[in-house]
């Protein structure tokens, strides 16, 4: 009915009269509100809403007690609606103390799913209206009843974690779908392609490929293999003799555990370094790791880096930038792909690396596996190889590419699309794929290079309460603070809840469960030189406790995109507070490119300003001195001398 508005007061009224001589009658009616929801009318909603709301007041505790979970279905999903009319006017019932009551007392089957569109609501709904009123009716749950509140919030923890699990395997899945995929395409390609093709570079050592095992592609349907290739090769990709599909499974095996990296060069009689930077990327073309000079250590050493230089080296008189160690046995299973980068070092080109090449090291027989030249490049930052999870992720394989056509100085600036498009000719990930950050498994140490581009940051911090402190809490108990610092170590200000816009930064005010702060990164003062994401606890009382759980730090940029999450390990529960994390300038000529470090780092100061020589310690570190190995690496062995 288009024109309901018209009348509906009207026929309101007549429905009341009707209840009010039977109250039964609000049974029938608000049965059919709920069977005829008008999904797709968002003003309808909110009158099939408001009449509910007058209804369940004069029906039969009987009655709604046969409406329950019908009722706390639809209260869930309106709650956590994107329409925030819809939402606003939901939450708003939730102010009256019968409604609450009656809910409470005859609709607990149903509170999980209502707590858990809340939390969904203060995380993920784009209104801030909503975020209010959502933190509003959290709070006066808690005050309510902090049993039911705990076990709904319990109940909604294992529900995120197994979804999480389920897309986790999903994820497994496809991924072994798509390697016995990439493995036919692979086998059918190579009766089209010459066994004889030779490598690009008359000087570089082609990687052979080896066989499949014939048995593991057998227990997953297959029989087998057609044909493989007997020699890898090719210098670009994309290139007319070049054959995608080969590239996606062959290359050169790498069967045991361990494996070292390193870019060798000659001088010619200037100053020249290079640096060796490995990507990590997960099957969904997300980059969630990288070996780069900031960043020494990646995925709970799976890869680390030393300054350390081969043995096979000698006396040759090559130059050598250090070795990154590849413990291929301790890799996560979310990495599928890792990728070489060269890359000439600050103030250098890298034209002027005479003899520039990859060097693949084993480490237990201290013997070469490949030596991947550079030639003649025609910028300073480039792909050299990429190693690949093959076979279900039980083999490891190492492709020759090689692409420095486009332009920069570090691997960020060839993301997209050099890097890119070179993995979505390999099949790595969907040809419509971008690649895109998503840092989720960092530790206190790691640095993270943000993307040139991104002008805008929001960083904020989030955390869960215990009924216990929410009672009694009329604040956020947490207060999150930007301390800025010039390259000399001097404070240049602070952006906080006192002080919400300064210095190119704005909070965004107290929130119940986080807070945080958009930062214009242009827009900073040219000296700052490191901004630390600092955080105070309201009380003594709060630090003490158990009462504020789940830190979080997270970056997002500014499409919404959340480039970095981790969890702040607190060390002691007395400090009062803590340092999540610093963003840090380049020096020049790259000072416009901006590092973050997870730090974690805890602080004994109440607020920012009596907090300031213990940040300023931190700022004296070193990012290295922040990165220590772990102790149960294994010894570098015979096959490394110290430089």
């Amino acid at each position: 009915v288009d024109w309901v508005c018209m009348y509906h007061s009207a026929l309101s009224d007549c429905v009341k009269k009707f209840i009010e001589k039977d109250a039964r009658l609000a049974y029938d009616i608000v049965a059919a509100l709920l069977q005829y929801w008008p999904f797709s009318i968002s003003s309808k909603q909110i009158l099939f809403l408001s009449e509910i709301e007058d209804l369940i007041f004069v029906m039969p505790v009987a009655d709604f007690k046969r409406l329950q979970n019908q009722l706390g279905r639809r209260l869930a999903e309106c709650v956590a609606f994107p329409n925030s009319d819809i939402a606003e006017k939901t939450l708003t019932m939730w102010r009256s103390d019968r409604f609450v009551k009656l809910l409470m007392q005859n609709c607990r089957d149903q509170f999980p799913a209502i707590i858990s569109s809340l939390y969904d609501n203060a995380t993920q709904h784009w209104q801030g209206s909503v975020h209010s009123r959502t933190f509003e009716v959290l709070k006066m749950l808690m005050e309510k009843d902090p049993e039911l509140f705990d076990a709904c919030s319990a109940k909604h923890r294992k529900r995120a974690e197994e979804e999480e699990r389920k897309e986790t395997l999903r994820q497994r899945k496809w991924a072994v779908l798509q390697d016995l995929h990439n493995r036919k395409v692979a086998a059918g390609g190579a009766h089209a392609k010459s066994p004889s093709t030779t490598m690009g570079s008359p000087s570089a050592c082609p990687l052979r490929s080896e066989a499949p095992d014939d048995k593991r592609a057998t227990a997953f349907g297959r029989r087998g293999t057609e044909g493989v290739l007997s020699n890898f090769s090719a210098k670009t990709i994309g290139s007319a003799s070049f054959g995608v599909a080969e590239a996606a499974c062959n290359g050169k095996a790498l069967p045991n555990p361990r494996y070292g990296a390193c870019v060798s060069w000659g001088q010619a009689g200037t100053e020249v370094s290079v640096d060796l930077q490995l990507l990590m990327l997960d099957g969904r073309g997300r980059l969630v790791g990288a070996i780069h000079e900031h960043n020494r250590v990646a995925m709970q050493a799976f890869v680390h880096a030393e300054g350390d230089r081969p043995i096979l080296l000698g006396d040759s008189g090559d130059c050598c930038g250090g070795i990154v160690w590849l413990n291929l046995a301790r890799a996560p299973e979310q990495v599928a792909t890792l990728v070489v980068v060269v890359a000439a070092g600050r103030g250098c080109r890298l034209s002027d690396a005479a003899g520039c090449a990859v060097r693949i090291v084993e480490e237990a027989t201290e013997l070469e596996v490949a030596s991947l030249k550079v030639e003649q490049p025609k910028s300073d930052v480039g792909v050299a190889a990429v190693i690949r999870r093959c076979n279900a992720g039980q083999d490891w394989r190492l492709s020759r590419v090689e692409d420095f056509t486009k332009a920069g100085q570090h691997f960020m600036d060839i993301l997209e699309p050099s890097i890119g498009k070179i993995l979505r000719d390999l099949h790595v990930v969907p040809k419509k794929q971008k690649l895109a950050l998503a840092f989720s498994n960092m530790t206190k140490g790691d640095v993270v290079c943000l993307p040139g581009s991104c002008k805008w940051l929001f960083i904020g911090i989030s955390w869960d309460i215990a009924p216990s402190v929410a009672v009694a809490m009329n604040n956020s108990p947490v207060n999150l603070a930007l301390i800025y610092f010039d390259a000399q170590g001097e404070l240049a200000g602070c952006c906080h809840v006192g002080n919400s816009e300064a210095l190119g930064a704005k909070h965004g005010g107290g929130g119940f469960l986080g807070q945080g702060a958009m930062l214009d990164l242009a827009a900073a003062p040219a000296d700052a030189a490191q901004v630390f994401v600092a955080g105070y606890f309201l009380s003594e009382r709060i630090a003490a406790s158990e009462g504020v759980q789940k830190l979080q730090c997270c970056v997002v940029d500014p499409m919404g995109t959340e480039l970095i999450r981790f969890s702040i390990m607190r060390q002691a529960q007395i400090d009062r507070g803590f340092i999540a994390g610093r963003l840090i300038r380049d020096e020049p000529p790259n000072g416009q490119r901006w590092s973050f470090q997870a730090l974690t780092t805890p602080l004994s100061g109440e607020t920012w300003d009596t907090s300031v020589d213990a940040v300023r310690q931190v700022f004296d570190t070193s990012v290295r001195e922040l990165q220590p190995l772990p102790s149960d690496l294994p010894s570098s062995g015979r096959c490394l001398v110290c430089l």
